[in-house]
């Protein structure tokens, strides 16, 4: 007897067709996308090696191409590790550190200060944001901390509660670490001044009250004066800053202004308009009106390039070199930096022809370094 075939009914097979069909059409679509892709991996691999390869002002001749680059396949790229992202405090701390080690050797002794920045003081506690870590190692770097506007603004309001909490606890773990902690503060009146003055004592601070942040005069509210001799910052029990010095006729007329003052501490710029105070001038600047010696700091911003700096090139411009970054919305003359490149970092420090060389050579007695605050601008706070 003859086995009948099982038939399949017409409706059935019509559905195995077209599922077949389907079926080869998706394989088809997934060989074509794996050539199209397989094509522009290669390419964009070429295009690459070819830039990499061509010298500038010139062309270059097709390579052949690496055995690693012949084994990629189109899905590398999605599987590779992303770049790992800069850590601007750190780089920041390191190069604070690198300055701080360049100059001691240079001249064992002298003094470094680090200007707001504050929260550089502490790394943040990856399981807790309202924690925080001593950053013992940057601290080791440096004698004392100046925290700008901690109780008052030049505008007049008194900064947030937030704001003054955090530095309050960051600087107060400063000094527990044997760090002088500095604090400039404006005011336009004498209440206002003795308010900033009286919680700076209260938390161990040492308060110097400008009238703004040009500070291009002596403060009208003066400290008494302190006859003995300073020879380091665990003396020190006043303080002046001037940053701008135009306003007091010549440079020796300039240093005359300042010996005839009792501040213990005086931190100045290194310029008395275009010309460079000489080691006469601060040498001058180093005695008090009373007869005793004091401390002569420079003041020196190591993450901004300025356009009347003696640095500056007639050719650069923001993008060139690579390190000058935008101009500050403030200034036009003055450039955000990336303070990481070894080429701005050479300009600062490490070699004869740096500004810590010349500001030591001059006969300062330390340095403040200032534009600590510039990690805000590279992580978007600004």
């Amino acid at each position: 007897m003859k086995r009948k075939e099982a038939r399949v009914p017409l409706q059935e097979t019509s559905f195995l067709t077209n599922a077949r069909q389907i079926h080869s059409l998706w394989r088809g679509l997934g060989m074509a996308c794996v050539l199209v892709l397989s094509f522009l991996g290669l390419v964009a691999g070429m295009a690459s090696g070819v830039r990499a390869q061509t010298p500038p002002g010139g062309t270059q001749a097709p390579a052949p191409q690496s055995q690693s680059l012949q084994n990629q396949t189109p899905f590398d790229a999605l599987l590779a590790t992303p770049p790992a992202l800069r850590d601007y405090r750190q780089e920041l701390r390191d190069f604070v550190q690198s300055v701080s080690v360049y100059a001691r050797a240079l001249k064992p002794g002298f003094t470094v200060i680090a200007q707001n920045g504050v929260d550089l003081l502490g790394k943040a506690d990856p399981e807790n944001d309202a924690n925080f870590f001593p950053a013992r190692t940057y601290m080791h770097s440096l004698d004392g901390v100046i925290a700008e506007q901690l109780f008052t603004t030049y505008k007049g309001d008194p900064p947030s509660p937030e704001t003054t909490k955090s530095a309050v606890e960051h600087l107060s773990m400063a000094r527990k670490y044997g760090l002088k902690v500095l604090s400039l503060e404006y005011a336009d009146t004498w209440s206002k001044a003795r308010g900033a003055i009286r919680k700076n004592v209260k938390n161990g601070f040492l308060p110097y009250i400008g009238s703004s942040p040009v500070l291009s005069k002596l403060s009208p509210w003066k400290p008494d004066a302190n006859p003995r001799s300073i020879l380091s910052m665990r003396d020190v029990k006043n303080f002046a800053y001037l940053r701008d010095s135009q306003g007091f006729g010549t440079a020796d007329e300039y240093a005359n202004a300042l010996h005839n003052t009792n501040y213990d501490l005086v931190v100045v710029d290194v310029f008395h308009g275009r010309t460079a105070l000489t080691p006469q001038q601060i040498a001058l600047m180093k005695y008090k009106k009373l007869g005793s010696r004091r401390l002569v700091f420079a003041h020196l911003d190591i993450t901004a390039a300025e356009s009347y700096r003696y640095y500056w090139k007639p050719q650069w411009k923001e993008g060139a070199p690579k390190f000058i970054k935008a101009p500050y919305t403030t200034n036009p003359d003055k450039y955000h930096v990336d303070y990481a490149d070894p080429a701005w970092q050479a300009i600062i420090s490490g070699n004869a022809k740096s500004y810590i060389y010349g500001i030591i050579t001059q006969g300062f007695d330390g340095v403040v370094l200032d534009g600590l605050d510039a990690y805000q601008y590279f992580e978007g706070g600004l």
